[in-house]
C-alpha cells in the first residue's frame, strides 16, 4: 500500500481491496514497526480500499520521515511516456522497474463508473502489486492483476488514477459514495445519429436490487438527463453522479427502444450509497 493522505489523526493508505477482503486483522509494517490498521472504506467493484492507521501509533521522532504521496493525472500520459513501478513487481517485495506506457486507450465499465486501463512494456504477473509513478514522483496508476480484458488475458493492466481521484477523497473523508447501480456504456457519433439523438449514455447493465433496478431502469435504455443535467457522455454522467446526495430523489430522463419504436420516459430514482466498511461491521 501507499500513504495518500492524513488528517493529523490518521494516515490513509491505498491498497487493493482483494488484499484485505478476507482479513480478520491487518498489520502495516513501516521500517521496524508493525502497526494496527483497519479498513475505513472500500469499493469491491473498483478493487480499492483505504486503510486507516493512527498517527499517534508512530513515534514522534519518526513521523517526520513519512511522506504523503501525491496522486497525479493519468490523463496526461501517452504512448511512450516513461514511468516506473514500485511495490511487489512480479511478486518480489520492495522491488521496482522502469518502463513506458504502450497503450492508454483501453477502459473498463463498472457500476456508475468508467475506469481507464493502462498498459506498459513491463512484464507483469498475477502476483504483481504496487503503483505506477510518473517522472515527477506522482502516482498515476495502480496495478490490478485481477482485471482481465477479453482477448488480453496474458496482459496485466494498470488502473489510471485520474477518474478515481474524487472517489479516493470521499473515501478518506468518510463521505457517502452514492450509488445508482448502472453499468454505463458509450455511444459513438454514428450510433447516436442512427438512433436519432444528440447525446446520452447507454445502460449496459442494471445491477439487481440497485436503486436504478428498483426504479424500473432497464438494460438498453439511453439516459439523456439526470436531476435536470444533460448527460452529454460518460464524463458528464460520472460528474453528475458524483454530486448527487444519498437518499435524494432524482429525475432520470431516458429513451427506451421497443419494437423499433422509442419513447421518452421520466423515472424517479432514490439515490443509494455504496456500503462502507463501517456499515458492514455494524
Amino acid at each position: 500500500g501507499i500513504i495518500i493522505g492524513s488528517d493529523e489523526v490518521h494516515y490513509f493508505i491505498l491498497v487493493p481491496y482483494s488484499q484485505v477482503r478476507k482479513a480478520d486483522s491487518i498489520k502495516v509494517q513501516y521500517q521496524e514497526m508493525k502497526l494496527d490498521a483497519i479498513v475505513t472504506a472500500s469499493d469491491e467493484n473498483s478493487n480499492i480500499a483505504i486503510l486507516q492507521v493512527l498517527v499517534s501509533a508512530v513515534p514522534a521522532r519518526q513521523r517526520g520521515t513519512i511522506a504523503i504521496a501525491t496522486v497525479g493525472e493519468s490523463f496526461l500520459l501517452s504512448i511512450g511516456t516513461p514511468v516506473y513501478m514500485l511495490g511487489n513487481v512480479n511478486g518480489c517485495p520492495d522491488s521496482g522497474a522502469i518502463g513506458m506506457i504502450t497503450n492508454c486507450n483501453r477502459s473498463m465499465y463498472i457500476p456508475d463508473m468508467k475506469l481507464d486501463l493502462l498498459y506498459t512494456d513491463l512484464y507483469l504477473t498475477r502476483n504483481s502489486t504496487g503503483f505506477v509513478f510518473d517522472l515527477d514522483g506522482k502516482i498515476v496508476g495502480m496495478m490490478m492483476p485481477e482485471i482481465k480484458e477479453e482477448g488480453l488475458e496474458q496482459l496485466y493492466p494498470v488502473v489510471g488514477m485520474s477518474r478515481i481521484k474524487s472517489m479516493l477523497e470521499k473515501m478518506m473523508n468518510g463521505i457517502d459514495q452514492v450509488y445508482l447501480g448502472i453499468v454505463p456504456g458509450e455511444l459513438s457519433k454514428e450510433e447516436l445519429e442512427e438512433l436519432g439523438i444528440q447525446f446520452g449514455v447507454y445502460v449496459s447493465e442494471v445491477k439487481s436490487n440497485s436503486p436504478a433496478y428498483n426504479a424500473g431502469i432497464q438494460n438498453g435504455d439511453i439516459i439523456v438527463s439526470i436531476h435536470g443535467n444533460s448527460v452529454a457522455g460518460i464524463n458528464s454522467y460520472m460528474n453528475i453522479i458524483n454530486n448527487l446526495t444519498y437518499r435524494s430523489q432524482v429525475g432520470v430522463i431516458l429513451i427506451r427502444y421497443q419494437a423499433s419504436k422509442h419513447k421518452e420516459m421520466n423515472i424517479s430514482v432514490e439515490v443509494g450509497r455504496k456500503k462502507m466498511e463501517a456499515d458492514a461491521a455494524e
